[in-house]
């Protein structure tokens, strides 16, 4: 197995470019994007009309790699890391180890399918999938066992008296029978069962695999070596199937069908599982999902909180509404249908959806009403402007403190927060900008403002909120005080 070879999000490569990245020849380059471009890792950038069924196409142009996560290609494992870190600045093995923490939270964990089910948003072969999730129960239950009942003479478990009467004579003192002799009842692992040892075969296969690839360490997995037999030693595919499905048919504890079902996914395809021309990834095309979600747990998003659960004394015109959530008070476009009757007023359709908002304390007694725009770019200000929101997030992200304008003035918040935020790799929290759109959109007044500010946040920092569940106060005051 060869050592990985890192690449950044959204890097752009010839057909050759990719032949010098992983050491192959044209050849077998035009046969890595083929297979990496139907696991969705590569896309095409410019100058091709792709079809994976012809050779031809694949080969002129320019590839991306348009993905986070990792691939294994003809056993060269490519990690593809976000495009926040520097085209020079490749991630450490523990930055890259939370960035998988984080794409199996957003998975919902490892699972043994061929697709995760997260919007489509995450994919799998399959293999990567089933190995990681076998590794992550046996973290969690250990082997799988089964209990035996022993009987056993003098021994620690629960002495069982009808049997110690029936077996030995007692001693009578003073009237009262009196056992030197008893028989005991204990609970022992079976150690030969059968499904136990294929259990233990499968999991050292599966940490040997991680560490011949290199994913051992990024998946901060430990060396697994419990068992030196091989797959052909437990029988045929066939008599093993059979032995699991018979011990699934007499299984009623959870987690133990869950390793059997698992353990027939590995046995069903052992003959290939581990065969080298067939690409394995694990990942996702979709990264900006991921942050956004970083960015409502660590701010705290309240968009879906009821109003009279917010820590606001509401105006007497919003009580009746207390019931209502905050997504609720923006309001909705309203479409009228023409006929020869006249206008004839239609359903409710789509309003406008922030990423994040939330209420708060302003440190003064007073109350701030934040809206934040959670933006997957990486921006650069400068005599030209590039990788920066565009018009219409910058419009779509004033409308929405319009939106929420009546709401703002009666219930007399402080003052209004209206932030992009970008991920950038470690540093500081700053701001790095503001931009306003003079001309189009009047000014609101106070506690209005007049523009969008755009900050930089550390990306490691709000994913670790994201992984504990958990808002970063800090981080918040830091954002809503201007403070960097």
């Amino acid at each position: 197995m060869k050592s990985p070879v890192y690449v950044r999000e959204l890097a752009k490569y010839t057909l050759d470019g990719i032949a010098d990245l992983l050491a192959i020849d044209v050849i077998k380059a035009r046969e890595c994007v083929r297979s990496l471009a139907s696991c969705g890792v590569i896309t095409v950038s410019t100058g091709v009309s792709f079809d994976l069924s012809d050779n031809e196409d694949v080969g002129r142009g320019v590839y991306q790699f348009t993905w986070v996560g990792v691939a294994i290609f003809d056993e060269q494992p490519i990690i593809c890391y976000p495009k926040y870190y520097g085209e020079n600045d490749r991630p450490s093995p523990p930055e890259m180890r939370q960035v998988f923490s984080v794409l199996r939270k957003g998975a919902g964990g490892y699972a043994p399918i061929n697709s995760f089910a997260f919007d489509g948003a995450y994919s799998t072969s399959g293999k990567l999938a089933l190995i990681l999730a076998l590794i992550e129960s046996y973290g969690e239950n250990g082997i799988y066992s089964n209990s035996v009942r022993v009987l056993r003479q003098n021994g620690g478990g629960a002495i069982s008296w009808e049997r110690t009467i029936a077996k030995h004579d007692p001693f009578i003192s003073n009237g009262v029978p009196v056992y030197f002799e008893y028989e005991t009842n204990e609970t022992a692992r079976d150690t030969s069962d059968f499904v136990a040892r294929l259990h233990r075969c499968v999991l050292t296969k599966c940490s040997d695999y991680l560490a011949e690839t290199g994913l051992s360490e990024l998946f901060s997995i430990g060396a697994i070596e419990l068992s030196s037999d091989e797959i052909e030693d437990f029988g045929d595919e066939n008599s093993i199937v059979y032995k699991l499905d018979q011990e699934r048919a007499a299984q009623f504890v959870t987690w133990k069908q869950s390793v059997i079902d698992m353990l027939r996914l590995f046995v069903n395809g052992d003959e290939s599982f581990f065969k080298p021309d067939e690409t394995i990834c694990l990942g996702t095309p979709v990264f900006q999902n991921l942050w956004e979600d970083a960015c409502q747990t660590a701010f705290g998003n309240q968009l879906e909180y009821k109003i009279g659960s917010l820590n606001l004394d509401l105006a007497d015109n919003w009580k009746p509404l207390a019931n209502k959530r905050l997504i609720d008070v923006i309001p909705k476009p309203k479409w009228k249908r023409i006929t020869v009757e006249g206008e004839v007023e239609c359903g409710d359709c789509l309003t406008l959806i922030p990423d994040v908002v939330a209420l708060h304390n302003d440190g003064a007694g007073g109350m701030a009403f934040c809206i934040y725009d959670a933006k997957y770019y990486t921006p650069i200000l400068g005599p030209s402007v590039k990788g920066a929101p565009g018009v219409e997030s910058i419009t779509k992200q004033i409308l929405y403190q319009r939106a929420y304008r009546d709401f703002v003035l009666d219930n007399g918040c402080s003052k209004v927060i209206n932030t992009f935020l970008v991920p950038r790799h470690g540093g500081e929290v700053r701001c790095v900008g503001r931009v306003e759109f003079p001309g189009v959109f009047d000014s609101l007044g106070d506690p209005f403002t007049d523009g969008v500010e755009l900050w930089e946040l550390p990306a490691e920092m709000l994913f670790e909120c994201y992984l504990r569940g958990e808002a970063d106060s800090s981080l918040v005051q830091k954002v809503l005080n201007g403070v960097a």
